[in-house]
């Protein structure tokens, strides 16, 4: 509907659009003291590295995890009390004691006011339920990387990046386990802190690569940001693959769009410009309609956890299969995501 507006238009209709959706998007928050269920600890290691606040000067990091509910949900718990390098070094033991198909790294990253532990737990809970319980699931280790955001758009991006640039020490720890891989999803706005990330690592042309996959989901990014001068130009010299999942209907992007006057690498990149090299493929969901909730669905931008077609495809991603839902356009490394058909699992 935009495309049908004139572009001077454009950051009228995004203000008025974010300011509207912020009330709908806090609500659940209200509820989530209200249920409080016991509580057990996961096989799969889930944990957060947390700044608590926005004001860069104090910028901290706590740590925490996640645990599994007796009703199979995800519930995230309080901070530890150990200093993070503490509990990195607790992590690296634990993962150290895993089979060797059970010693990978996954990041997630989160977007703008995702910070909020209701949604933390739906994230968690959906991929605990699709990949962590997996027979073939690689992962010992999941670190949800949390940083705050607040009502400015403007204000939540450049935190955003700054918190990149914060959690690289982190990264550049993690660099130096015995491990089998990292793996990263970020999402949203989650990009601009996985940018922020690329900017701090100090060595970003090595081998092996830092992180086997990086998974950019409706990313909230310029479309030319891999061009030549562009901030992460050498994006593939730090991954080995790199997945940019994209919907061309994404309604917050589409404000997004209209308040940055520019196209959004989530919602209407052009291959020609974003597939530098084979590493990087795209993968279209724009066909996808199982996004499961009122607001995924009207906005088409929570699909990485809403839509259980999305997560099949993260899940056979992830365990190393192939997913015959996925169509080679005529367009090199773009892929069409089709709907989920329940007949075609083995």
């Amino acid at each position: 509907m935009l495309g049908l507006v004139h572009n001077k238009y454009y950051p009228i209709i995004g203000s008025i659009a974010f300011t509207l959706c912020v009330p709908f998007f806090f609500m659940p928050s209200l509820f989530e003291s209200i249920i409080q269920k016991k509580s057990t600890p996961s096989e799969v290691m889930m944990k957060y590295i947390e700044i608590p606040t926005m004001d860069h000067s104090k910028y901290a990091l706590i740590t925490g995890s996640f645990e599994v509910r007796d009703n199979g949900g995800i519930v995230k718990g309080i901070p530890g009390q150990n200093l993070w390098e503490e509990a990195l070094e607790d992590w690296k033991l634990s993962l150290a004691e895993n089979p060797v198909n059970r010693q990978k790294i996954l990041i997630y990253i989160h977007g703008m006011w995702a910070h909020r532990p209701w949604i933390q737990n739906a994230v968690m809970t959906k991929y605990y339920e699709s990949v962590f319980t997996h027979e073939n699931n690689p992962y010992g280790l999941v670190i949800s990387l949390t940083w705050q955001s607040g009502l400015s758009y403007w204000e939540n991006k450049e935190n955003a990046l700054n918190a990149g640039h914060f959690f690289g020490q982190i990264i550049e720890q993690l660099r130096l386990w015995d491990h089998a891989g990292i793996d990263i999803i970020a999402h949203s706005m989650g990009n601009r802190v996985l940018q922020g990330i690329y900017e701090s690592l100090d060595e970003k042309e090595c081998y092996p690569r830092i992180f086997n996959n990086l998974y950019m989901h409706a990313a909230d990014l310029e479309v030319n940001i891999f061009q030549p001068g562009e901030p992460m130009d050498s994006i593939a010299y730090i991954a080995d693959s790199i997945w940019i999942y994209i919907h061309q209907n994404d309604r917050t992007l589409g404000m997004s769009r209209s308040i940055n006057k520019n196209d959004r690498l989530g919602l209407n990149p052009s291959p020609d410009v974003t597939i530098i090299n084979d590493r990087i493929r795209m993968i279209d969901v724009s066909l996808i309609d199982d996004n499961e909730g009122i607001g995924p669905n009207l906005s088409n931008h929570r699909y990485f956890y809403s839509s259980a077609t999305v997560r099949r495809d993260m899940m056979l991603q992830m365990t190393g299969a192939c997913n015959d839902d996925r169509y080679s356009s005529k367009k090199n490394g773009y892929f069409i995501l089709q709907p989920y058909l329940p007949h075609k699992v083995p």
